[in-house]
């Protein structure tokens, strides 16, 4: 299902940096997911699919590849995710992360867009 809380989040945040998005996904899934209008039409600046790159989190080499494609400085990358092995090996190459847990939507994006203001 989509989350209407996360939206007005990314919005804020494309205002002023760029936006990306690291997927863990099976074949042609992020076309489905596109179609069904689960992800935010926004204008995502880097967008890394699993599935293309053969890499998966938490393996640390699809961050590095994610930091690379980006041209951001990885201590620049806030790397949001409900996935705490994800979130630990992102840290662990010196992205800021959020663990964002999916069970309570609107608390977990009031406190990211807390997070991220605390940031700038």
């Amino acid at each position: 299902d989509p989350n209407p809380y996360i939206l007005p989040v990314l919005e804020e945040v494309e205002k002023t940096n760029k936006i990306g998005l690291l997927t863990n996904q099976y074949v042609d899934m992020f076309k489905e997911v596109q179609k069904r209008n689960l992800i935010p039409s926004l204008n995502w600046s880097v967008i890394v699919d699993s599935t293309k790159v053969l890499l998966q989190k938490p393996d640390p080499a699809i961050f590095e590849y994610a930091t690379k494609k980006s041209r951001v400085n990885k201590n620049e990358i806030l790397f949001v995710d409900n996935g705490k092995k994800h979130i630990d090996s992102a840290k662990n190459i010196g992205w800021k992360t959020f663990l964002y847990d999916p069970l309570t939507p609107k608390k977990s994006s009031k406190e990211l867009l807390a997070f991220y203001r605390s940031l700038r």
